[in-house]
């Protein structure tokens, strides 16, 4: 008997720790922006991070990953005309599909509260790329959001930089566990 009444204790002492765990689970979407607008259209990713929290007054540090999903779109080239010799050539335009791309980022992240609603936080580590056709290379992402209770919405800057870069401006949110 005193066996069935410490279990409901236990469970209830296991939620309780559960919602200071600092896992955080969420959803992002953006827009490219710069030379990465030229080939994708559209960004759409799921991202999780653990962080220990009030490492520092205020600073939370940990560790993020995810998978970022690029919607790539059609890519014109060629066209106009190149003069060789003094005889006027046109050049062929030709519309090239490019393949859907994505990332895995590795990050350490680092986040802090301003007052309890208001948040910073930077990820730095590095994308893996999971489409042979890229490169995998630095990543960059600072964030400013808002605590709504165990959400957290915020808007973004994405820097993928490895000869070249891909960036993206989004918005997301975030459940904490």
């Amino acid at each position: 008997m005193r066996k069935l009444f410490l279990l409901p204790i236990l469970m209830l002492g296991l939620a309780m720790s559960a919602q200071t765990t600092g896992f955080k689970a969420g959803v992002h979407v953006g827009f490219p922006v710069g030379d990465a607008s030229n080939i994708s259209s559209f960004n759409i990713g799921a991202d999780v991070a653990y962080l220990w929290k009030d490492v520092a007054p205020k600073l939370s540090v940990g560790v993020a990953s995810g998978y970022d999903h690029f919607i790539a779109k059609n890519v014109t080239v060629g066209g106009g005309t190149i003069n060789i010799g003094g005889q006027i050539i046109d050049l062929p335009r030709a519309t090239i599909k490019v393949k859907d791309f994505g990332f895995v980022p590795i990050a350490a992240v680092g986040q802090y509260d301003f007052n309890p609603k208001v948040f910073g936080s930077i990820d730095i580590g590095y994308a893996i790329a999971t489409n042979s056709d890229f490169n995998g290379g630095f990543y960059f992402v600072p964030k400013v959001g808002m605590n709504i209770d165990a959400f957290q919405a915020f808007v973004f800057y994405k820097l993928i930089s490895n000869n070249g870069s891909i960036s993206t401006l989004g918005i997301g949110g975030a459940y904490n566990f």
